[in-house]
């Protein structure tokens, strides 16, 4: 049960919200929460951990206390090249409270440069890639977005791996880690090869997850506004990868399960530690670790001003602005918000934790105002062409 020590006290029920960051089993800096693992149809690979979606910045949109820009980078782990991204609000979404109403998508646009949003310095973290996002937002409402290609995000077919070794292999950072009890640390730590105990199947282990979407099979820079999102509030969207044609590459029960999954995001209050619990069935819990935000912008500390004169700029603040933990569920698709998003007819195989409430559909609200964000990427298409990572 939450528990809240304010007088001004949402309240909720039980229930759980997850924010799993990795798709696999792995070690991070925060106690792992994970999501079940999309089986290998040879039970005998063991599949490393990595992530299929993670949040690269967020934003404070300056003179709205509600409305944030969140940047995210996608990677493809499936058997085909990505030419689409595609997100739709869920039946998850503003399920829990309800400080002032259901937040809604109020823009989406590309940031050619990547993180950070904006124009600025180069952010390139070191060892990653340095890819124009070359996208365009082919369609946008407060409860769906897609984005289309642009130069299609090359696949890395983890599932598609014959052994361990190959499946490591496709993952920047992987490495095999024999059994401990059978090569013990030091200079004896190879003495199995000598005796031929060594473990035939040893673990794909990733010391740095930061590693991980450094290969090939990565973009950054796509960009959502998000609008009514209070303290203590849930957004949730289904998230799918298409191929070239526009077609899912995965969706429960078809294709590929690193194609497809739903996202949850969670306002945390700044002054109260509330866990909202897992959203949905089979989730473990909210997390804020590097695989699911890069460098703690989770964290928000940064407000951006898009006036008048189309030439947005961000400001730091002297204290944190907004708290967020989130979790990406991979091979999961829940209710829609909006029954006309679900143009894949994707099958529903998750359902809402006891204590949340669906939420209504809320495609007749009135769309927010604009944020200006296309005018974002236009700027920064024109004088920055180099991908900020």
């Amino acid at each position: 049960m939450l528990k809240f020590t304010s007088q001004k006290q949402p309240k909720w029920k039980q229930g759980t919200i997850a924010i799993a960051t990795l798709l696999a089993a792995g070690s991070v800096a925060q106690t792992a929460k994970a999501d079940p693992v999309p089986r290998p149809p040879n039970p005998e690979v063991k599949l490393p951990p990595v992530f299929c979606f993670r949040f690269t910045d967020i934003k404070a949109v300056k003179g709205d206390d509600d409305k944030f820009q969140f940047s995210f980078e996608v990677l493809n782990w499936t058997d085909t090249p990505a030419g689409g991204v595609y997100i739709a609000l869920n039946e998850g979404n503003g399920s829990s409270i309800k400080v002032d109403s259901v937040p809604v998508f109020a823009d989406a646009a590309v940031d050619p440069n990547g993180r950070p949003i904006g124009t600025g310095d180069d952010g390139n973290p070191t060892g990653n890639l340095n890819t124009p996002n070359d996208w365009n937002v082919t369609d946008k409402s407060k409860t769906a977005i897609e984005w289309s290609a642009g130069s299609a995000i090359p696949n890395s077919n983890l599932l598609g791996a014959k052994s361990t070794a190959e499946a490591c292999g496709l993952v920047p950072g992987c490495e095999l880690q024999e059994d401990d009890q059978i090569a013990p640390p030091g200079k004896w730590q190879n003495i199995c090869r000598v005796w031929g105990t060594c473990d035939s199947n040893p673990d794909p282990v990733v010391a740095d997850m930061e590693t991980v979407d450094d290969g090939l099979n990565v973009l950054d820079g796509f960009t959502v506004t998000i609008d009514d999102f209070d303290e203590g509030e849930i957004v949730s969207f289904n998230w799918f990868l298409q191929d070239e044609n526009g077609d899912p590459i995965g969706t429960s029960g078809r294709g590929n399960e690193y194609g497809f999954g739903t996202v949850n995001l969670y306002r945390q209050p700044i002054d109260e530690d509330i866990d909202p619990g897992s959203l949905f069935a089979g989730n473990s819990g909210f997390g804020t670790s590097n695989t699911l935000f890069y460098d703690g912008v989770n964290r928000v500390t940064e407000t951006i001003n898009i006036g008048p004169s189309l030439m947005p700029f961000t400001a730091s603040e002297p204290d944190t602005i907004a708290l967020f933990s989130a979790e990406f569920g991979p091979g999961t698709t829940a209710n829609f918000i909006n029954p006309t998003d679900n143009k894949f007819d994707a099958p529903v195989n998750t359902v809402l934790e006891p204590g949340f409430t669906p939420t209504e559909d809320i495609s007749t609200r009135d769309v927010p105002e604009p944020t200006g964000i296309a005018a974002i990427a236009t700027f920064t298409a024109f004088f920055f062409r180099r991908k900020r990572r």
